[in-house]
């Protein structure tokens, strides 16, 4: 059955394409302008070969042909109230697009969901528990590949990669939307210092869809994996797929809670404001992509109360005090928010069906 739904953009969002916007590509004014590189080099008027000699050293696309370059502009964006206090010149992180427009790739909700099944599974299944603890237990004493430290458990609750029965969940892309639904961020990354004060650690720029935007895709449960193909044992998960929307809410209730802990430690209020507000939404709540952090991304938050936990931080370098040979008691200790007219965490977002 296939269910159509509305996503909501809740805060900031950026999902890369892997590429950034060099600053000999941009003009950043009132608004930043993405310049047609090709279309600019076409241009009679345009020295081609003295830009060329420039660019040879790092420098800023607006000192030197700002007017000419305003000519051939590929698509402009707002910039955030941050950035127009103080402009920052440098890479900026590349939205994903399809033919120069904006979507959010079905895959980006897929893995949201995909970890918050996982974490709801180990904490209602005896059986399924007491198994990853072991596990994360013995990684702890022996160590191993960081990035593949839960395949073990994902292969044992969702099955071998021919028998995963999240084949059966099949969700699109969305509609694609031209690029003024994005927004240049200023994005700073902060981490807590020697003193228990937060600090800032950098500055980044990116492309984020704005808050309000909204987007459609489907959600499809395919049921011939549970009829024809019953051999492949996705029956006695469909239960799970069957209650998305109240899993992943249980889900991002948790994660709400424990961000709302540590910005009101630290006393930052807008933050705290944010997720108080995205605590009473109604609706299937998630955190995606980039940004999301290490406890919208891990299953090993249900284990962070456990003695051994420390010892697995340890052996996997986790939460390291830069510089001191001792590991921080509040952990992950970093966090990257969106600095606009107020800050923002980043990547939350809001699907409702459309009946």
């Amino acid at each position: 059955m296939k269910k159509v739904y509305r996503i909501e953009i809740l805060s900031p969002l950026h999902i890369g394409n892997g590429n950034k916007i060099n600053p000999i590509e941009y003009l950043l004014d009132e608004k930043f302008y993405r310049i047609d590189m090709d279309s600019l080099f076409k241009d009679e008027n345009f020295a081609v070969n003295k830009f060329i000699e420039k660019a040879n050293k790092y420098f800023y696309l607006g000192d030197f042909y700002p007017n000419i370059a305003k000519q051939h502009i590929k698509y402009s964006l707002e910039i955030s109230e941050e950035l127009k206090k103080k402009k920052k010149i440098k890479e900026i992180h590349e939205f994903i697009k399809s033919g120069g427009r904006v979507y959010i790739p079905g895959s980006s909700i897929k893995g949201a969901i995909r970890t918050a099944l996982l974490y709801y599974a180990i904490k209602n299944d005896e059986w399924l528990f007491n198994l990853s603890k072991n596990h994360v237990l013995q990684l702890s004493i022996i160590g191993g590949n960081k990035k593949k430290a839960d395949d073990v458990i994902e292969e044992k609750f969702f099955g071998r990669i021919t028998h995963d029965f999240m084949k059966a969940l099949i969700i699109s892309d969305s509609n694609l939307k031209s690029p003024s639904c994005l927004k240049l961020q200023l994005i700073k990354a902060f981490s807590i210092n020697i003193a228990d004060k937060p600090y800032q650690k950098l500055d980044l720029l990116a492309e984020c869809i704005k808050i309000g935007s909204e987007f459609k895709l489907d959600i499809k449960l395919e049921d011939f994996y549970f009829k024809e193909a019953r051999e492949l044992g996705f029956s006695s998960k469909k239960k799970y797929l069957d209650n998305l929307p109240q899993i992943c809410n249980e889900y991002s209730k948790e994660l709400i809670d424990y961000e709302l802990k540590f910005y009101r430690k630290y006393k930052m209020q807008d933050l705290v404001e944010f997720y108080e507000k995205l605590d009473a939404e109604k609706g299937f709540l998630l955190r995606i992509s980039w940004g999301s952090g290490w406890h919208s991304m891990s299953i090993a938050r249900i284990f962070q109360e456990e003695p051994f936990f420390m010892e697995l931080r340890k052996r996997f370098n986790l939460g390291k005090r830069r510089n001191y040979p001792y590991f921080v008691d509040i952990f992950p200790k970093s966090r990257k928010v969106v600095f606009d007219d107020k800050i923002y965490p980043l990547g939350w977002i809001k699907l409702e069906e459309i009946k």
